[in-house]
């Protein structure tokens, strides 16, 4: 069984990560919502947590495969490429992109910022949210929470 949580993140503290870690080990599939309004920008709601959540499951040499919306594509597109410059990696190896027909990852990525509408395909067409095991929902927009809840219904029918 997929056990999905909900949460509310605003300002990223190196506490807040450590319990978010910790709560994850009982969980499958964590979808943050994370609001725009909550946290300064530049806090990193959508760079740091990701990349928390890589460190420390290669500390603890698990796999991982971690799935981060954005609502417009340019947002997925440059994010992806920040996080690569951040860590100095090359785009579409451990970090990549996907918005509609464009994709830049491989069989080594483990961190995929897309858009949301790339994530419901995804569902609809797999039925299943197996092949992630952490999913960021960053942007919420109030008409998602429809979407989002019909999607997961139509996938444990």
């Amino acid at each position: 069984m997929t056990v999905v949580a909900l949460c509310q993140v605003g300002s990223i503290t190196h506490f807040d990560c450590h319990f978010l870690l910790k709560t994850m080990r009982l969980i499958l599939i964590l979808i943050l919502l994370i609001k725009t309004k909550t946290g300064s920008t530049g806090s990193g709601k959508t760079t740091q947590v990701p990349q928390y959540i890589l460190d420390n499951y290669a500390q603890q040499q698990r796999y991982c495969n971690v799935v981060v919306t954005q609502p417009r594509r340019i947002a997925a597109i440059s994010i992806a490429k920040r996080v690569c410059q951040e860590r100095s990696w090359s785009l579409g190896s451990l970090v990549g992109y996907q918005v509609a027909r464009d994709r830049c990852v491989s069989e080594d990525t483990r961190l995929t910022y897309m858009t949301t509408g790339v994530l419901l395909q995804k569902l609809i067409s797999t039925k299943n949210m197996n092949q992630f095991t952490h999913v960021i929902i960053d942007e919420v927009q109030q008409c998602f929470y429809i979407y989002l809840i019909c999607g997961i219904l139509s996938c444990t029918c």
